[in-house]
């Protein structure tokens, strides 16, 4: 089924164009169930808002600096790194951003601290909340610079702004 070339000119005059991939679709199914025109608007604005959800989680999980995406799902129970899953599932509901506590992974080089914090980090992205991952070293210099080139102020309140900032590889040096 084609679209009306003016509704087409419409859409995209109103930001709306990534609609039309699926607007052909949509038609046939409204006609199809007989949908009144809120319902088939709903249906319309339901996808836009599901794609451009999307897109701005695509954004923020770009923006937080994450070196993988990575979530708890693919995480391997059955590794010999002993965790207290309990433990580690009660740190994922997220619970210790409202009281304004800290997170801290400890462990020997190679049990899975990063892939723990990019995890948690991509779960708060997830949940709604802003996120910045830097390596330690990463951080240091960059306000070492920052305090040489008197924008000391202005760079610090840009790690003081996200809900969760993550240090990796704090006692490391590259």
């Amino acid at each position: 089924m084609s679209v009306d070339p003016d509704l087409v000119r419409l859409l995209k005059r109103l930001k709306l164009g990534p609609l039309l991939p699926t607007l052909p679709e949509r038609l046939t199914l409204a006609r199809a169930q007989q949908l009144d025109y809120v319902a088939f608007l709903t249906l319309l604005l339901a996808d836009e808002v599901q794609r451009r959800d999307q897109q701005a989680l695509e954004r923020h999980l770009l923006q937080a600096g994450f070196e993988d995406r990575v979530t708890l799902d693919g995480f391997d129970w059955a590794s010999p790194v002993q965790l207290d899953r309990r433990q580690l599932q009660q740190v994922f509901t997220l619970e210790f951003l409202q009281r304004k506590e800290h997170v801290l992974f400890v462990g020997p080089v190679g049990v899975g601290k990063t892939l723990l914090a990019q995890c948690l980090g991509s779960a708060s992205v997830r949940a709604g909340h802003s996120v910045l991952f830097i390596r330690a070293d990463a951080l240091l210099a960059e306000l070492g610079q920052a305090r040489a080139d008197r924008s000391y102020d202005k760079v610090f309140r840009r790690y003081l702004a996200p809900d969760l900032v993550i240090l990796d590889d704090f006692g490391l040096r590259r």
